[in-house]
């Protein structure tokens, strides 16, 4: 009789490890599964990111061209001006040319506002699109 409790005992310690490590294999597959679909998810994100600041840094690159050119073209026309005024006869002439001194100023500036908007737009469509992106990729997975 002795016998009978002692397998029951040692049955019952079975299933109850047999339980335990179904427990705990289920856990670690659980476990695997969002560790790979946090890394999908990390992953598509610093991608995104990168994009990002290219994106970012392309812009500021543009940036830089085109101050420099606004730049390199303001001064020659500021120079052409003061050629010019140097050798004006008549206030009538002066005033002319620093009229069209101030008309080629403001275009140079238009155009310079307009180019930088453009940039700026285009950076900002690229990023909306790429977070769209990392939306739709974190919503699939």
């Amino acid at each position: 009789m002795a016998k009978v409790p002692e397998e029951m005992v040692h049955q019952t310690t079975q299933r109850a490890v047999e339980a335990t490590n179904f427990g705990m294999n289920w856990m670690r597959e659980m476990t695997e599964r969002q560790i790979g679909q946090t890394k999908g998810a990390v992953e598509s994100l610093m991608g995104a990111t990168r994009r990002a600041v290219d994106g970012f840094n392309q812009q500021g690159s543009a940036i830089h061209q085109h101050s420099l050119l606004l730049a390199e073209k303001t001064l020659s026309n500021s120079l052409e001006f003061g050629n010019k005024v140097v050798r004006a006869k008549e206030p009538q002439e002066f005033i002319r040319l620093q009229s069209e001194y101030m008309t080629k100023q403001a275009e140079l500036l238009a155009e310079h506002a307009k180019k930088l908007e453009q940039s700026i737009v285009q950076t900002s469509n690229e990023i909306t699109s790429m977070q769209k992106e990392v939306r739709e990729r974190a919503e699939a997975e």
